[in-house]
């Protein structure tokens, strides 16, 4: 399940990933994204993703995933910028920058809960805050 969420700041785009991700949420991610580039007239979207009971990093869910990626989310993370994940699980983190290497227009890093701040300051710009 995937859901909008509130980060205080209207030129990142937040999103929480809770347990599983499907071809309904990567559709309506799109939608989302698209809507955020067409509405705020914006060209390279920042997007924020939190990762929360994320379903366990099995070989079969990381190829199940890894479709998924390549099927819809090639193409949504075309108007993607920066994107930052938010996960505890350093599998979920190497495969999450394994699928952005595919995308050399989108500069992915991931993060630990515990330094979202940081996230945050490297999606804004205000400095380039290393992964922990």
């Amino acid at each position: 399940m995937i859901k909008r969420t509130s980060i205080g700041n209207e030129n990142i785009l937040s999103v929480k990933v809770i347990e599983d991700l499907n071809n309904d949420d990567m559709d309506w991610l799109t939608t989302l994204i698209d809507k955020k580039a067409n509405d705020d007239k914006v060209q390279n979207i920042l997007l924020y993703i939190e990762f929360e009971d994320f379903a366990d990093m099995s070989i079969e869910n990381m190829i199940k995933y890894f479709k998924l990626f390549i099927s819809k989310g090639h193409n949504l993370m075309q108007r993607v910028s920066r994107a930052a994940a938010i996960t505890d699980d350093t599998m979920l983190a190497n495969k999450l920058a394994l699928e952005f290497s595919l995308l050399p227009s989108t500069k992915f890093k991931s993060y630990k809960p515990e330094h979202k701040e940081n996230a945050l300051q490297w999606l804004r710009g205000d400095e380039l805050v290393e992964p922990v």
